[in-house]
């Protein structure tokens, strides 16, 4: 069997879903965007709203349809890296503090990045992110931050979302660890909500362009599918 069998017997009870990724991948192999580079996407949502996923699997797409991209994850900052690490630490870092301390890395690695030489720039959680982060715990820094920031934007900000009990439901029946975690909790996955709601203006002013999904009753693929149809629309 040859490639294009192979993928008929595997969508033949999904032909509209194999259409639907027919059309997209030839629409990603169309895709000029030479003269625009890099494109600087941000990633930003709730726990387990399948953000990482969708980064993943429209990377891969933009790669194989022969562009150049640079992911650059959570870890990329070194705070981060090291309280992932480091359980104890994770639990004994002031919250207030570390969001301090990854918010100069994050501008310090977006500023790194508007001169990267791929065509399209992927962030998970970056400029926007911070603001809903120091509204859940020191609210008191957006205003310096936004300073700081001054008319930095990205190309364009993705927000995904889900409710708070799918977040911790997914993220619980994912895990062989049912111990409590420091950031994902009944009470910060609603205030995190809460929080990207209350920075509304603030995304639009560091944001070319939003997309927004609320990916509660969504798989990961069509979450994906969604997404990446909506960023070829913008772009």
């Amino acid at each position: 069997m040859n490639h294009e069998e192979v993928l008929e017997e595997i969508f033949k009870e999904q032909k509209e879903l194999y259409s639907e990724l027919t059309e997209l991948n030839d629409r990603f192999v169309n895709l000029d965007v030479s003269d625009r580079t890099p494109i600087l996407i941000e990633f930003l949502g709730s726990a387990r709203s399948g953000k990482t996923t969708a980064i993943g699997n429209i990377s891969e797409l933009f790669r194989k349809s022969g562009k150049t991209v640079q992911v650059i994850g959570e870890e990329s900052v070194d705070i981060t890296e090291d309280v992932n690490k480091d359980p104890k630490m994770k639990q004994e870092i002031n919250s207030a503090d570390y969001i301090k301390r990854v918010s100069d890395e994050v501008i310090n690695i977006y500023n790194s990045a508007k001169n990267s030489e791929a065509d399209v720039v992927i962030f998970d959680r970056s400029i926007n992110d911070r603001f809903n982060w120091f509204t859940i715990f020191s609210e008191c820094e957006n205003e310096p931050y936004t300073k700081r920031l001054g008319d930095q934007k990205v190309d364009l900000l993705v927000v995904q979302t889900c409710d708070v009990a799918k977040s911790l439901e997914r993220k619980f029946k994912n895990s062989l660890s049912l111990f409590p975690t420091k950031w994902t909790n009944y009470q910060i996955c609603t205030e995190y909500l809460e929080a990207i709601s209350k920075n509304e203006a603030n995304f639009q002013n560091h944001a070319n362009a939003t997309i927004k999904l609320d990916t509660s009753d969504m798989d990961a693929m069509r979450a994906s599918l969604t997404i990446a149809k909506e960023i070829l629309d913008l772009l």
